[in-house]
């Protein structure tokens, strides 16, 4: 599913994916939580068309994962 939107165009998606290893398509980058205090390494993010990204994570309270904050930009095609 997100290979068919990433050949539309500019696609990001993120959130908690229960698992260790990325399901983004191929060509798109993956971030993840792993430097998160709370539930490392299972909330992921995955862009393509999509450049110069960078994450953040940020603690959080009354919640079971840090915060993840992700800014990029579009890329020229």
């Amino acid at each position: 599913m997100l290979a068919s939107y990433a050949a539309a165009g500019p696609t990001i998606f993120g959130g908690d994916v229960n698992r260790y290893d990325s399901c983004a398509p191929a060509g798109a980058w993956t971030s993840t939580d792993a430097a998160a205090e709370q539930l490392p390494g299972i909330q992921h993010v995955c862009g393509a068309g999509l450049v110069g990204q960078t994450l953040e994570i940020e603690g959080a309270d009354y919640t079971d994962h840090d915060v993840m904050v992700v800014r990029a930009r579009l890329s020229h095609r």
